[in-house]
């Protein structure tokens, strides 16, 4: 996105304790609800990355308003959603899911 100038928002989704077990249709729940060009990631403890490409901040931010009550009710937890403009912001990738608040990966 930097290289050509194109928007990419990086959103993550952290639930407000963690989730041992996944919903096994927690994809399917959260793919309804994004397009087909959007990434999820899961990143452990029920913590979620969501790649918007093509989306500035405020275009992610009715995406993830409209995901949100779809992850709680299949959940049945509370979760909080973190931003970053990532065409904007020079960081690398580690160093923005910090920021946002995921969780270090883990180390096998």
């Amino acid at each position: 996105s930097r290289r050509y100038h194109r928007a990419l928002t990086l959103a993550v989704l952290r639930p407000d304790r963690e989730l041992d077990v996944m919903p096994p249709n927690m994809a399917e729940v959260m793919r309804k609800r994004v397009r087909h060009p959007d990434s999820i990631a899961h990143l452990g403890l029920g913590v979620f990355a969501v790649v918007l490409p093509e989306c500035n901040a405020d275009a992610a931010r009715t995406v993830i308003n409209r995901l949100m009550p779809d992850v709680e009710q299949v959940t049945s937890i509370e979760y909080r959603a973190a931003m970053a403009d990532v065409s904007q912001d020079s960081d690398p990738v580690e160093k923005l899911l910090e920021k946002l608040g995921a969780p270090p990966p883990e180390v096998h």
